[in-house]
């Protein structure tokens, strides 16, 4: 396991061209989505992520995301993963305006508070402010503004850029569409788009393709597998459950 490998997996998603525009119509309150990651043929541990609802942030309506993490079976023996982040996002901008992680993974422990001045565009956290740019969205906020954006223009190779806020720096991040794949989940086959992540600083991936997404080809943009080759074997993490999506989910 390599520190937050559980929601660094959840960097992923999709990046669209110049010409998408946000439409919120992808998810709702009371939305939640289950993953099971595996690291080979062994079951590593599980997560979800929930729409809790709405909460006001100073004079802005927000809403209440939380994403948890636990480790499971063998791997909870040697390496203990017990991680909740939460967002409260802007429900016009969906630009993230306050995010809290409490974590613990092995040794490694850490619970921090940030709040978000979109109208400064600083971050500020308990050790430090720094400057940010309008597209900057913190580890699990960038996943609900991505699945809002109209994917009906993509086209194979494009990429386009977003900034995620994590330990008080910024990751410029890139994620180029690959194609589309149908792939078998334990609901059925799912037409998906896949996607490549790109780090341009605080390099994450050795090679182009050591992380893929595959994401529903739908209103929904489902995030239903995502996958991770490490130095020995890879990380696998796979949708195992969902309720109150906004629209039918139609594996075949």
């Amino acid at each position: 396991m390599i520190r937050g490998v559980f929601f660094w997996l959840l960097l992923f998603t999709v990046f669209i061209n110049k010409d998408v525009r946000a439409q919120q119509s992808a998810f709702q309150i009371g939305e939640r989505i289950d993953f099971k990651v595996n690291y080979g043929m062994i079951n590593a541990g599980h997560g979800s992520l929930s729409i809790k609802g709405t909460e006001e942030v100073g004079s802005k309506t927000t809403y209440h995301i939380v994403a948890k993490g636990k480790s499971a079976g063998f791997f909870d023996m040697f390496f203990k993963v017990r991680d909740t982040y939460q967002t409260f996002v802007d429900t016009s901008s969906l630009l993230p305006l306050k995010f809290t992680r409490d974590i613990e993974e092995g040794n490694y422990k850490v619970k921090q508070n940030v709040i978000f001045d979109q109208e400064n565009k600083t971050a500020q956290s308990e050790d430090d402010t720094i400057d940010i740019n309008p597209i900057t969205q913190d580890l699990i906020s960038f996943v609900y503004y991505l699945r809002s954006l109209d994917l009906s223009n993509i086209k194979k190779g494009d990429e386009v850029p977003i900034t995620i806020y994590l330990d008080d720096e910024l990751f410029e991040t890139y994620f180029k569409y690959v194609g589309d794949q149908k792939i078998r989940t334990k609901f059925g086959r799912v037409n998906c788009m896949t996607f490549v992540p790109k780090m341009k600083t605080g390099r994450m991936f050795d090679e182009e393709e050591d992380l893929k997404v595959w994401i529903t080809k739908d209103r929904l943009k489902l995030p239903v597998r995502i996958k991770s080759d490490l130095m020995v074997g890879s990380i696998r993490m796979d949708i195992t459950g969902y309720e109150n999506l906004v629209s039918e989910f139609n594996p075949k």
